[in-house]
């Protein structure tokens, strides 16, 4: 592995990392933010899907 690939690998995991330590500490509200973007990505949500998901 070339350095930049490296130190993007271990980006992503102290990142997961800090998700992760944030959900079983903090809950799910300080988490949320993080993973939304993904959720409308992947699962083609709308905002008021997000919203109720973010409320429930």
């Amino acid at each position: 592995m070339k350095a930049p690939d490296v130190t993007i690998s271990l980006r992503l995991v102290l990142v997961c990392c800090a998700i992760v330590g944030n959900a079983l500490c903090a809950g799910g509200v300080y988490s949320f933010p993080l993973i939304s973007p993904a959720l409308v990505r992947h699962m083609k949500l709308t905002q008021p899907q997000l919203t109720t998901i973010a409320l429930a």
